[in-house]
Order: structure tokens, then sequence, then C-alpha cells
């Protein structure tokens, strides 16, 4: 006979081993894919691009109006630990926005700047507006780059007022390159984060933080206070509860079938159109709008990016209120969809009074006077061989200036009359940037094609759009989404009492034009060599593979590593634990187009362009040409 005794003392020593090596287990397995790089500690570098330390700031920092998908608490997440158990479960982890950890995500650490508000210096005078100044100066919980709080974050589906964190625009477009110990910080350039795998380990660490009780003291008495009491502490576990069901409803959408978005993005690269249409399309308006999507970008630089007639990669966008506005939409701010409430229809969180001066610091007063793009630091990364640089110029005017329009620094050729378009009511030219069509690019056309084929649901809301009634209210994407965006802005513009000429200033003067072609842009090559990885999809490491024939391109290679190289001008591509290897064959991920190779020559008499095979735009380039113009575009 078992003596009762001992079998409750067996019973008090294996429950708790059980319960280790469950939650244990259940850690290991879904935190398989949050293995990430090592913390970089560097010593940050600001190049002159024409910002201030409180423009930077105030860009670093400021809401746009969006949160996290899961509405998370501001305190929470200051509150939260990493995703991962000590062997004793019950002991205490570093928090998760410490600098060693939330960085090896790919985020920039930010411990903050001395300014003033005088000192915001680009834009704020702009036809008279002032900023709405909040003051970040200090950065008192050192959030990274991009991470902005919302104190007064007001759900428009039910009126609830919450203090929540989410990203801004410096998140995915602040860039950075370390080079002997040193990290050149690069404003407007394509970020180098995984916002998959961020997203990923914050939903570990709810779980985490809800399973075990020790770790929930801990959070509790963060988030509340030593001394709260039993009904606030219920009401938190309960509010978690909800924020996990929900992220398990939302991953097990995403999960399929079919499966939203099988191709992994990785660092530095999102599909961003097909992420915001799912989001504003899909979670806010009808779940049948959700669309596989397969079109990954790199995240792009956006020096210049406000005088161009048409943005984003595939020239889809004109007016640049609605490109923002849709942008924070994309990443989060919430809006009221619901036809039946028509109290609160159209409500949002979108910010559009930031989202102005934030395109105001980046456009500036007048043509390229705002954020300009870096030039090479030619006392980090070595000097410029002037000689070989004006052989790469040549070759430029030969090879590129067709599509890329002639540099900056030639300002005859640049500012001729055929290089711009459109005149607003303030006499602003634009500049026509030439739509190269995807047969003669010869690049990945998912992104372009995926965009361009996209049907939306509108339901009721199609009604209000002239849709026929009955019919669903059917719509493209490229009408869709300016409808959607335009009486989001609207309403938050009528809530403000905006007078009419100011509402047209906020829009940029620019028509709200949409439209889906099946090409991609041709942008100014001002400040590149600051943008790796390249191509759209960000398919090529290096300058120097992007001037070589597709059999010379790595089929491979690994990102996660901020290391730059400085020769062949890109990121270094060796392996590291948690980074993300880009396979090239895997869909939306193709490293073909945009190829010099071959041995014809464009200059003899009939020569027929459209008799060369898709993606050949220039003949096969020898290693010292290709070097030369390496060397030019570092000048420019």
């Amino acid at each position: 006979m078992v003596n009762p005794r001992k079998a409750v003392a067996i019973g008090i020593l294996v429950v708790p081993i059980a319960a280790f090596v469950l939650i244990h287990a259940a850690a290991w397995y879904l935190s398989r894919d949050i293995v990430l790089p090592e913390y970089d500690a560097v010593e940050i570098v600001n190049l002159d691009q024409n910002w201030t330390p409180a423009d930077r700031q105030w860009f670093y920092h400021t809401s746009q109006g969006g949160a996290f998908a899961l509405l998370l608490r501001y305190p929470w997440l200051m509150a939260m630990e990493q995703p991962r158990i000590p062997l004793s479960i019950v002991g205490p982890v570093p928090r998760f926005m410490e600098d060693d950890y939330i960085t090896r995500f790919g985020f920039l650490p930010n411990p903050g700047e001395e300014y003033s508000a005088a000192d915001l210096s680009i834009g704020w005078a702009l036809h008279g507006a002032s900023p709405a100044y909040s003051d970040t100066r200090n950065n008192p919980d050192r959030l990274p780059v991009g991470f902005a709080r919302t104190p007064d974050f007001v759900d428009p589906d039910d009126g609830k007022r919450y203090d929540v964190i989410g990203f801004t625009c410096a998140a995915c477009h602040t860039g950075q390159l370390n080079y002997g110990g040193r990290g050149i910080r690069i404003e407007g350039g394509p970020a180098l984060t995984n916002l998959t795998k961020f997203e990923k380990a914050v939903g570990l660490s709810l779980a985490l933080t809800y399973l075990i009780p020790q770790r929930f003291d801990r959070f509790a008495n963060a988030v509340l206070g030593e001394g709260h009491s039993r009904t606030e502490r219920s009401d938190l576990r309960g509010q978690m509860k909800l924020l996990i069901d929900k992220g398990e409803d939302y991953k097990a959408l995403i999960e399929g079938p079919p499966v939203i978005y099988p191709t992994e993005e990785g660092f530095g690269r999102l599909d961003a159109l097909g992420r915001i249409g799912n989001f504003v399309f899909g979670m806010e308006v009808d779940e049948a709008n959700m669309v596989v999507a397969d079109g990954p970008v790199n995240f792009p630089h956006i020096w210049d990016t406000p005088w161009f007639d048409w943005v984003q990669y595939n020239g889809s966008i004109k007016q640049p209120i609605i490109r923002n506005a849709g942008e924070s939409m994309g990443v989060f701010a919430g809006v009221n969809f619901n036809p039946s409430d028509t109290t609160r229809l159209f409500d949002s969180t979108v910010n559009p009074r930031n989202l102005y001066e934030m395109e105001s610091l980046i456009r500036g007063p007048a043509p390229f006077e705002g954020l300009k793009p870096p030039k090479w630091p030619e006392e980090l990364f070595g000097a410029i061989d002037r000689n070989l640089a004006a052989e790469g110029k040549a070759l430029y005017t030969l090879h590129c200036q067709g599509c890329h329009h002639p540099v900056r620094s030639e300002t005859p050729p640049y500012l001729a009359d055929k290089y711009w378009t459109e005149v607003d009511t303030f006499g602003n030219r634009y500049l026509d940037l030439k739509l190269v069509n995807l047969y003669e690019v010869g690049t990945d056309p998912r992104a372009a094609e995926n965009f361009a084929r996209r049907v939306v649901r509108l339901g009721e809301l199609g009604e209000m759009f002239r849709a026929e009634p009955g019919r669903g209210g059917l719509r493209t994407a490229g009408d869709a989404l300016p409808f959607l965006v335009t009486n989001t802005v609207n309403r938050k513009f009528d809530q403000l009492g905006l007078p009419d000429s100011l509402r047209e200033v906020w829009r940029g003067l620019r028509p709200n034009d949409i439209r889906a072609p099946l090409a991609y842009v041709a942008r100014p090559l001002n400040g590149v060599w600051a943008s790796p990885p390249f191509l759209h999809n960000g398919a090529v490491p290096t300058l120097y593979q992007m001037l070589s024939p597709h059999a010379e391109r790595d089929a491979t290679f690994w990102l996660g590593s901020k290391e730059f190289d400085p020769v062949n001008v890109g990121f270094s591509t060796h392996r590291i634990r948690g980074g993300f290897l880009l396979d090239t064959s895997k869909p939306g991920n193709s490293n073909r187009g945009h190829q010099f190779e071959g041995d014809f020559d464009p200059a003899k008499p009939g020569f027929n362009w459209n008799a060369l095979p898709s993606g050949i735009i220039g003949p096969g380039l020898s290693h010292h040409d290709r070097m030369a113009l390496i060397e030019y575009l570092k000048s420019i």
C-alpha cells in the first residue's frame, strides 16, 4: 500500500516539475521563430541632412495616430519582460524595451538630444501653419526611434480612451550603417527592422505574463502600483485575456487557409500595400477582403519624395495626405467603418496635423530644400576616387540618365522642363518620374500585380460610393482606398473645424488621384548608396551586384546585420545567428531584371531595344566600369 504522506509529497513535487516542463516546452516552441541577432552597440554619428536635432527627435517620436494592432497599452509594453524563461521560471527577466533587446529586432536606440521648440527649423512656417509641438527632447523612457506614445487614443468604435504605443514614420524610414564601431544614421533612409518577429515576440511576452503568476505579479505592480486592489488586478487580467484572445483570432486568420503572408519578409522588408489593404479593407471593413500578400518591398528612402509627381514603388498615389493617412491606417490607426453607426462613421485616431507637419519637414519650403540625401562621409567610409567617378559620370549619362534623370548637381539639364510636370496653386513643379513597365524592367512583378488586381467588398459602405444596391459594393483597391481614406480625413477636418483653404494646404495642393499601373517608377539616385539592399523588393544586396548580370547575383543572402561594405556598397551578407536568409526563388523575392548583360551596342544605327529579352536594360559592364559607376553614385 502506498503511504498517503509519500503520495502527497510526490504530488507536491511532480506538479511544479510538470508545470516547469510544460511552460518551458511551450515557450521554446512559441519562441523558435524569434531568434535574433546579437546586440551591436556602436557610437551614433549624425550626418548633415538639413535637419536639426529637434527635427530628428520630433520626427522620431511624434504620433501619427496609430497604435499596435491589439491596442497595446503604453504602460503595459514598458512593464513587459522579454519572452524567455529563466531556469527558475518565476525569476525576473529584463524588460522588453531594454536597448540590448529591442534593438535586436533592428530598431534604433535613441538616448535623446537636447533641443528647444525654437530649433524646429524646417517647414513649420510653410503656408503659415504652426506645429503641434510636443516636448520629446529628453525622451524620458528612452523609446527607440519610430515608437510614439498616444496618451489620448480614443477608440472610434466604442469611444473608450486608452494610453497606447504605436509606430510613426521613422520606424521604417530611418536607417543606420555600421562601420568601424560607429553607427551612421541615415535620416529618411530604409530601416532594417523585422516587424514580424517583433509582433510574435510581443504576443509571446503577453502570453507568458498571463500564464506565470509571479510574472503577472511583477507586471501588475509595475502597471497599477504595488498598492493596487484585487478589483484592479482582476480587471487588468481580464483586459490582458481579451487582448490575447484577439491576437489568437488574428493569428488564426492570417495562418489560413489560405496563408495570408506566405513569403517571409524578414529584416528591412514588408508587403506594405498588401498589409495596409489587409488591415484597412480586411480587419476594419470585412474579413472577406483579406487576400494573400506575397509582394514584399524594401522600406524606401523618403528624401525628395514630396516633390515627386507620383509616389510608391508602383507610382500609384499622388496626394500626400492620402498617402500618409493611408499609411497611418495601415499601422493601426483606428477608424470606424460601421455604416450603421451614423454618429461615429469615419471617426478615427488619424492625426492629419502631425501628418502634414511631417510631410512639411521632409518637403521643405522649396524643391529639395527639406530633408536632403546624405553625402558619402569620406572621413568614415574612405575617399571617393574622383578620377574614377568622372568615368562613372559618363557611364551614368549613357546608361542611367534616361530613366533616373540627370543628377541634381548638373543644374541646367536637371531643371529642364521635360523633367518636370504640374504646377500647383503656389507655382511649385514636381519631378516627372519615369514609369517603367514590368516587361521592360523585368523585376519581380508581384507588388504591382497584386495591387492592380485587388478587388474590395465595401458592403453597405459601397452604396455610399455609387455602387449598385445589393451588389456588395465591389470596387478596385484603386477606387476603395481613396474613398475610405478621403472620408476619414474629411471627417477629421470637419471635427477640427478646418477652413477650406487650410484643407487644401494639408492635402498638399495636389489632386486625389490613385492608379494601379503594371509598372515601377525610376526615381532619382541621389543618396542611393545609403539605401541597401536594392531593387524594390530588396533582393540584391549591393550596388556592385545591381550593375551585374543575373548569373553573378547572390541567389540567397543574409539580412539582419547593419555592418556596411563601403567597397561593394551594401550590407554585409555573412551568415548571422538570428538573421534572415533571403531566398530569391521564393514568390515576390526575384532578383532578376534591371540587368546589364550582353555585348550589344545601342549606339549602332538600327538598334532595336524591343528586341532585347525582358529585364535587359543595357550592355554588360566590365568590373572597371561597375566600380566607376559606384564611385560616381557615391558622389551624388
